[in-house]
C-alpha cells in the first residue's frame, strides 16, 4: 500500500489529485505578480484625455474670441482633472460611464469644430451666391426697362 501511494498526486484508488490545485495556486501566483497595474495606467489615460478635452475647448473659445473663458480653462486644468480622476477611483462605478461620456465629448468638439468651419463656408458662398443673383436680377431689370440700350460712355 505504501508502495501504490504517492504523495505527490494522491491516492490513485480514490481518485484523488493534487495536481489541478498545485497548478491552480502557480497559475493565481503568476497572474498577481505579472498583472501590470491597470488603475494607474487608466489615470495616465484619463489624464492626458482630459487634458486634451480642456485644452480643445480653450482653442474654441479663443476662436470665438471668449479670451476669458478659454483663460480660465487653461489656469483650472489641472484641478479639474484631480478632482475627476479622485472622483473615478472614489466611486468605481461611475468611472466608465464618465469615461464614455468623456470620450463622447471629445469626439463632438471635434467634429463640431470642423463642423462649425464647413458651415460658416457653406453659408458665406450661399450668401454671395444669393447677392450676385441679386446684383445680376437688378442689371437685367435696369437692362429691360431702358428698352435694351445701355450707357455709352465716351
Amino acid at each position: 500500500m505504501a508502495n501504490d501511494l504517492d504523495l505527490e498526486r494522491g491516492d490513485p484508488r480514490r481518485g484523488e489529485s493534487d495536481e489541478p490545485t498545485r497548478r491552480r495556486r502557480r497559475t493565481s501566483e503568476r497572474k498577481s505578480d505579472d498583472t501590470p497595474k491597470r488603475p494607474d495606467a487608466d489615470e495616465s489615460e484619463v489624464r492626458t484625455q482630459l487634458a486634451r478635452a480642456f485644452d480643445g475647448l480653450a482653442k474654441s473659445r479663443e476662436a470665438r474670441e471668449d479670451d476669458e473663458l478659454a483663460v480660465a480653462i487653461r489656469e483650472e486644468t489641472e484641478p479639474m482633472t484631480e478632482g475627476f480622476v479622485t472622483l473615478t477611483n472614489n466611486v468605481s462605478f461611475l468611472r466608465m460611464p464618465l469615461i464614455l461620456i468623456l470620450n463622447l465629448l471629445i469626439t463632438l468638439l471635434a467634429f463640431g469644430r470642423v463642423g462649425g468651419i464647413l458651415l460658416r463656408r457653406w453659408y458665406e458662398r450661399r450668401t454671395m451666391a444669393q447677392e450676385q443673383a441679386e446684383q445680376e436680377q437688378a442689371l437685367a431689370a435696369e437692362f429691360d426697362t431702358n428698352g435694351g440700350a445701355t450707357e455709352v460712355i465716351g
